[in-house]
C-alpha cells in the first residue's frame, strides 16, 4: 500500500502513474494490481479513458462530456447479459430477453429496432417491465429500462 497526496501530487518514494486509472472518491483507487489510497475531494486526474470491470462506486459521477456504452447489433433471439448496454436489432422478428433484476438495481438497458420486424422484450422468473411481462417494439421504437431489484421500470 503506497500512501499518496493526491492534493499535492507529491509521495516521499514514487509518484504512480494514474493515466487511464479509476479513482472512486473517498475510497480506494485500484492501479493494475497496486492498491492506492489518497485524497478524499474531488481530484481532477486529467484521465480521458476510464475502464473498470465490476466496479462500484459510491457517490456521485460527474461526467463533462460523452460516455461510452456497449453496443451490439442483433437479428435473432437473445438473453441480455452484463456485457449488454444498448442493443440494436436490425432485422427479422424475434425476443429479447431481460436477465433477472434480482442482485442488478439500477442496471439500465436500451433497446432498438431498427428493422422492420417485431421485437418482443421478455422477462425472467415473472418479473415485469412497468406491470407487464411483455413490451412490444415495432421498427424504430425504442425502450430503455431499469432494474429495481425485484422487476423492470421504463426510464
Amino acid at each position: 500500500m503506497i500512501n499518496f497526496d493526491m492534493q499535492t501530487n507529491q509521495n516521499p518514494s514514487m509518484v504512480p502513474d494514474l493515466s487511464n486509472k479509476l479513482f472512486v472518491q473517498q475510497a480506494e483507487l485500484v492501479a493494475g494490481y497496486v492498491p492506492y489510497t489518497g485524497a478524499t475531494t474531488d481530484v481532477d486526474l486529467g484521465v480521458h479513458n476510464i475502464t473498470a470491470t465490476d466496479a462500484t462506486i459510491t457517490g456521485s459521477i460527474i461526467l463533462n462530456g460523452s460516455f461510452s456504452g456497449a453496443y451490439r447489433a442483433i437479428t435473432a433471439i437473445r438473453t441480455l447479459d452484463t456485457t449488454d448496454y444498448l442493443v440494436d436489432c436490425t432485422s427479422n422478428t424475434f425476443t429479447v430477453t431481460l436477465p433477472t433484476a434480482v442482485g442488478s438495481t439500477g442496471r439500465i438497458y436500451i433497446i432498438k429496432n431498427s428493422g422492420s420486424g417485431i421485437i418482443t422484450i421478455a422477462t425472467t422468473s415473472s418479473q415485469t417491465v412497468d406491470g407487464e411481462t411483455t413490451q412490444t417494439l415495432t421498427q424504430w421504437d425504442a425502450l430503455a429500462v431499469m432494474s429495481t431489484g425485484t422487476g423492470w421500470i421504463i426510464i
